[in-house]
C-alpha cells in the first residue's frame, strides 16, 4: 500500500509530465534583424561633452513580442552603433559599416526581454559640431534606431 506522501509525490510528478508535454512550452521564433518583433534604441550618458572627454553609448534591443525569438547574423557585429553628423554624413564608422569577424552570430531573447551594449565614444577626430547618434543591428547597419543629439565642443585652448 502506497503512504500519503508517495501519492501525493507521484501526483505532483504525473502533473509536471503532463504540463511539460501540454504544448505551454514557448518555442524560439526565428527572426531578421528588421522584424517587427525587434525594438532598437540608444541613449548617451553625456549630451553634451568637449573633445578629449567621452560619451557612453547604450544600445538596446528588445523583444516586444510575446513569442521568444532568436535573432541571427551573418557576421560577429551584432549589435553596434553609428554617428551621423547633423547633415546626415555617417561619420562613425569610418568606411560606412563595421569590420566584423566573419562568424555567424545568434541573440535570443525570451518575450518582452531586453538585451543591451554599451560603447565609449570620444568624437576623436571630428570637428566640434553636432551629432547624432545611433543604434544599429549588423556590422552593414541595416536596422538603426532614432539619432540621439550629442554636441562636441572645442577643447579649450591654453592661453
Amino acid at each position: 500500500m502506497m503512504s500519503v506522501a508517495r501519492r501525493i509525490a507521484s501526483i505532483v510528478l504525473v502533473a509536471s509530465v503532463a504540463a511539460a508535454c501540454s504544448g505551454t512550452e514557448v518555442p524560439i521564433e526565428p527572426v531578421t534583424p528588421g522584424s517587427v518583433a525587434l525594438e532598437i534604441s540608444a541613449r548617451v550618458s553625456h549630451a553634451q561633452f568637449i573633445q578629449g572627454d567621452s560619451t557612453i553609448i547604450t544600445v538596446t534591443l528588445r523583444n516586444v513580442s510575446s513569442r521568444r525569438v532568436q535573432v541571427s547574423f551573418a557576421d560577429a557585429c551584432t549589435i553596434v552603433y553609428a554617428v551621423r553628423t547633423a547633415a546626415g554624413v555617417l561619420v562613425v564608422p569610418s568606411g560606412g559599416r563595421w569590420v566584423c569577424d566573419p562568424i555567424s552570430s545568434r541573440i535570443a531573447l525570451d518575450r518582452f526581454e531586453a538585451t543591451e551594449r554599451t560603447f565609449i565614444w570620444k568624437g576623436d577626430g571630428l570637428p566640434p559640431g553636432d551629432y547624432l547618434v545611433y543604434g544599429a543591428l549588423g556590422g552593414d547597419l541595416s536596422v538603426v534606431s532614432s539619432g540621439v543629439a550629442v554636441r562636441v565642443g572645442a577643447r579649450a585652448t591654453p592661453s
